[in-house]
């Protein structure tokens, strides 16, 4: 097997929208309390969402072990956190740039909400600048669909030219992730990182996986099938045209079980 280059999940989208759409969400009713405050003031409340509240319940994320303090040149941006209840439901990270104070660009780098109320504070917040900035873009995971928020919002799409790539490190470390009923078994193919290579076994089994090594094996598969398995971003019918494996047709059904298809967002950029 050839072509050692890791699967590429969907790339973060950026979208440019008419902040004065915006303008009827100024002011509306919403069960959120808004919070700002400087990012180098405050860079672990930002980072503990991401960490605590985020993470868990999106497909993919990925953050460091360990976040460098922010340095006040490079990270000057606000942060915007919405709470409900008294627990952070959404954060904005965004900036203001621009020669004229009424021709700023408004740009938001991350927005994560876990709540539709969440979401409609936010774009009410942007609304709020309507008399400092004519430009809105917006970067949003690519799982989003903002046309579908608000009517007249006139969006442009664009695309981050990084794009992102993940890829298994150690097999054994896959265990207890979440995944579909089934069971498979194949050799796994990884010169790069030969503790992964052997044939394993993957059990899905009450929403977790299990892992473990095996005698026998379904089918070869390269390191990049499977990452692209856990991503979710490439039915395994596809890899032979990838050549990372000839995977038999009831072999792809029951990899396709384990590991539903889905659309990740690895959240750190590098």
């Amino acid at each position: 097997m050839s072509g050692w280059a890791m699967p590429t999940g969907p790339r973060p989208w950026s979208w440019k929208l008419n902040i004065r759409s915006l303008a009827p969400l100024i002011g509306a009713e919403n069960p959120v309390d808004l919070e700002l405050f400087q990012f180098v003031d405050r860079p672990e409340s930002y980072h503990d969402f991401v960490n605590q509240r985020y993470k868990p319940q999106i497909h993919g994320v990925a953050t460091f072990k360990k976040q460098l303090p922010p340095d006040p040149e490079r990270h000057k941006a606000w942060v915007l956190t919405s709470s409900i209840d008294g627990k952070v439901d959404g954060v904005m990270l965004y900036d203001l740039k621009g020669d004229r104070p009424t021709e700023f660009k408004f740009n938001i780098s991350r927005f994560y909400t876990l709540s539709p109320a969440s979401r409609y504070a936010f774009l009410g917040w942007i609304g709020r600048h309507i008399d400092q900035a004519n430009e809105v873009s917006i970067t949003l995971p690519p799982f989003e669909q903002p046309h579908t928020w608000y009517s007249d919002l006139n969006i442009k799409l664009g695309s981050r030219i990084i794009t992102p790539m993940g890829r298994v490190l150690d097999v054994e470390k896959l265990n207890g992730l979440p995944a579909g009923d089934g069971h498979f078994s194949a050799r796994l193919i990884d010169p790069a990182c030969p503790w992964n290579e052997g044939i394993w076994s993957f059990t899905g089994a009450g929403g977790h996986l299990r892992v473990e090594k095996a005698a026998d094996a379904d089918c070869p598969m390269a390191v990049q099938g499977l990452s692209a398995l856990v991503y979710g971003t490439l039915a395994p019918e596809s890899f032979a045209y990838r050549q990372w494996g000839e995977i038999p047709a009831e072999v792809c059904k029951s990899m396709t079980a384990v590991f539903p298809p889905a659309t990740p967002h690895l959240h750190e950029y590098f």
